[in-house]
């Protein structure tokens, strides 16, 4: 909890008013109004960022632009979907995916807080650039070129993720250094693809890359029977479609890329994959009405390019963008439980699945030539196991064209 009643705490540690004003005044990282007192980083509002807070006894930090059409960016705890939850918490976690750029050379923690808040308001207050452009659904993009000389180490200037929710409030989602990112317009038929995989009482992610086929995190549905699995999708409130059978990937099974899967995300002994046939996903919605099938990305997921992160963390629907690390196995994104398996796109194609997360990013499951051959050597294995049913095609061959007309993996 960041915040706390004010009078509860003076009464609680036996302070009078005055008393109490001495003791936040004498901790930088304390303060208060008439009815509250926060902890927060003396960093933020240091570097100009007003701690405000809201309706429901939350701390959110606020700042607001030079440019009245650029308006308040806002800061709020970290809980995807309602912006709720420790305050502290998000600043954490922001901290970490900014260690690449806003911290010293070499550096591979989490970045000191002072130069990430001077970066991101020196950007958002004074900035020079043009209109936010639209990644997909709430989720904007301002690219910004702070004025100040001091951050040279910008000279690419710096793209501002925002989520804007209904009553047009900016909920600061990420930040990326370098040239304005050049988002798909088929990112959002893309994020279409994605689905919810009901375990029981918990959830996980999956991306549709067949007529039948969903492919999440091997972690997601390890030790789960079929038959208690379902697939779903929470945004439009479906029909739950039952998953018949699943399969695992192992290492000594991909021969195309098998030194990157040695270097890829193992549960098990076994690839992090496991792709799901649900027979019903084509009628998802209703009747013929079926979620969209992901094109899977070709060639190399270039360092700092930026990957959109769709999935159900938590439980609740969330669009991010990320900055790419270690060529599409790491992405510099926000992503918490419930987003493994979340699919990471890239130029509107499917690069890579979510499978993990830290405080410095999410760990994904790429790059796009390990995910594809997991993706035929997985389905080839269901159809001799007879999982798949009878018009679903066969998979494509490794390194030959690919295409979804007969049913099979889509790439």
């Amino acid at each position: 909890m960041d915040t706390l009643p004010r009078d509860a705490v003076a009464t609680q540690l036996g302070l009078s008013p005055d008393e109490l004003n001495e003791a936040l005044d004498a901790h930088s990282w304390l303060g208060g109004d008439q009815t509250h007192i926060w902890m927060v980083d003396p960093a933020a509002v240091d570097a100009g960022f007003t701690p405000v807070v809201d309706g429901g006894g939350a701390l959110v930090l606020s700042l607001d632009a030079d440019d009245p059409i650029r308006g308040t960016l806002s800061i709020g705890g970290w809980e995807p979907g309602n912006r709720t939850g420790p305050l502290n918490h998000m600043i954490y976690r922001l901290r970490g995916i900014s260690g690449g750029w806003a911290a010293p050379p070499q550096w591979d923690g989490p970045a000191h807080a002072a130069p990430m808040f001077e970066l991101i308001s020196q950007a958002w207050r004074h900035g020079i650039g043009g209109p936010p452009r639209q990644v997909a659904e709430q989720l904007w993009l301002w690219h910004l070129q702070p004025p100040d000389t001091r951050f040279g180490q910008l000279p690419d200037g710096l793209d501002v993720v925002v989520w804007t929710a209904e009553t047009g409030q900016q909920w600061l989602d990420n930040v990326r250094p370098g040239t304005a990112s050049e988002v798909s317009a088929r990112i959002a038929q893309a994020a279409d693809a994605t689905v919810s995989i009901e375990v029981g009482d918990k959830t996980g992610t999956g991306v549709r890359v067949g007529r039948y086929l969903v492919v999440t995190a091997l972690h997601v549905v390890l030790g789960k029977p079929a038959r208690t699995l379902t697939v779903t999708d929470r945004r439009r409130d479906t029909r739950a479609a039952p998953v018949t059978g699943w399969v695992r990937v192992e290492l000594d099974e991909l021969t195309h890329n098998a030194v990157l899967a040695r270097q890829a995300a193992r549960r098990d002994g076994a690839l992090d994959f496991a792709l799901l046939v649900v027979p019903d996903l084509p009628n998802l919605y209703s009747p013929g009405i079926d979620p969209a099938i992901a094109p899977l990305a070709a060639g190399d997921i270039p360092d700092n390019a930026p990957l959109v992160i769709a999935g159900y963390q938590n439980g609740q629907w969330r669009l991010t963008v990320g900055a790419s690390r270690d060529h599409g196995r790491q992405a510099k994104a926000l992503i918490s439980p419930g987003g493994s398996g979340s699919p990471a796109f890239f130029n509107g194609s499917l690069a890579a699945i979510a499978t993990g997360h830290d405080f410095l990013g999410a760990h994904l499951l790429g790059p796009p030539a390990l995910l594809a051959e997991a993706i035929e050597i997985a389905t080839a294995k269901a159809e001799r196991l007879g999982l798949l049913p009878r018009d679903s095609g066969s998979p494509t061959p490794p390194n030959e064209p690919r295409g979804p007309p007969d049913g099979g993996p889509t790439p």
